[in-house]
């Protein structure tokens, strides 16, 4: 006998859903074992509900040691869309992997009209084994929403310790995001975009490698840990931008933003992630203290100086119209 246990909660509250059934988001199965796909659990099959915000259903094993793939389909309030939640249990072999996604923009999570998929930039794949190049999840494979705007991706490995690479498609405004990851450095990926950059921007100027290392605080971080993380550095530098050149011959905040304000949004964003680790670097040779992004800070004040003194002419749209004297000859 296996025990299938679910807690709904509303606000960090055990709450009862209006209702609580195993569905696939195609409703083809609730449940069904890993090695033949056979369906045990069929959909639309409701848990019990012992207690408030309590959902549970006893499953005959037919066999010791089986793995089990299942979809918990959750109304909230009736008439709302549905929230779907995948999980295994008893998977056998390297188990199930949960790749976590979420995205922030201007402060909020982000619900996609279209739910971000996992697929490559030449579409040839969804996710797969870097040892063998063998595709493990086709290309356009959709996340599932889980709640919010935190969206999961789900699979099951053939071995432990195998190392996946993948990308996460996703779309925002008029930009297309293709955010590559491998799973040799976390499970998870994450986006958060501001007025004039983004973490995408940010990792492609100074690696992805660098920015899980500035960003992390432990082992247990999540997905929107990272995202959190990220956009809090991003939106204090982007008011830093405007604190120094307002006043100046630029409009702030930007409504068009020119390519080197991005740029040096990116790079004051990146300088506070990399200090925010609380520890200095040391030259190898010398073993003198050293900053290892003084030169993008640098960087930084001396193009918002050519833009306050004018030697750097920034799109019109953004720059203050003076009157015009004209002298007598």
């Amino acid at each position: 006998m296996t025990l299938i246990y679910f807690e709904w909660n509303v606000d960090e509250t055990l709450t009862n859903a209006a209702s609580v059934v195993f569905e696939d988001p195609d409703a083809e199965f609730g449940l069904k074992r890993t090695d033949t796909d056979e369906v045990l659990v069929d959909a639309g099959t409701a848990f019990t509900n012992p207690s408030t915000g309590v959902y549970q259903y006893e499953l005959d094993d037919p066999a010791e040691e089986l793995g089990y793939e299942y979809w918990i389909k959750i109304v909230d309030v009736v008439g709302e869309p549905p929230i779907y939640v995948h999980r295994f249990v008893n998977s056998g072999d390297g188990g199930p992997k949960v790749l976590k996604f979420v995205a922030i923009a201007l402060g909020a999570a982000i619900v996609f009209d279209t739910a971000p998929q996992l697929s490559s930039p030449n579409a040839d794949f969804g996710l797969k084994r870097l040892d063998t190049e063998a595709v493990v999840v086709s290309d356009g494979t959709s996340y599932t929403h889980v709640s919010g705007g935190k969206y999961a991706a789900t699979f099951t490995e053939p071995a432990d310790d195998l190392i996946y690479r993948y990308y996460v498609e996703c779309e925002y405004g008029d930009i297309t995001y293709y955010l590559p990851r491998t799973t040799n450095l976390i499970d998870s990926a994450y986006l958060a975009i501001g007025r004039y950059t983004d973490s995408y921007q940010i990792e492609q100027a100074f690696g992805i490698d660098n920015l899980h290392k500035w960003l992390a605080i432990d082992d247990h971080d999540e997905a929107v840990d990272y995202a959190l993380r990220a956009y809090r550095f991003i939106a204090d530098a982007e008011a830093e931008v405007d604190d120094l050149l307002r006043g100046g011959p630029c409009t702030v905040p930007f409504t068009v933003v020119p390519s080197v304000i991005s740029k040096i949004a990116t790079n004051m964003a990146a300088v506070r992630m990399y200090e925010a680790r609380g520890v200095v670097d040391t030259d190898d040779d010398t073993g003198a203290v050293r900053h290892r992004l003084g030169f993008a800070a640098k960087w930084a004040d001396k193009e918002i100086g050519r833009i306050k003194s004018g030697q750097l002419r920034l799109a019109v749209e953004n720059v203050r119209r003076y009157p015009t004297i004209v002298k007598d000859c």
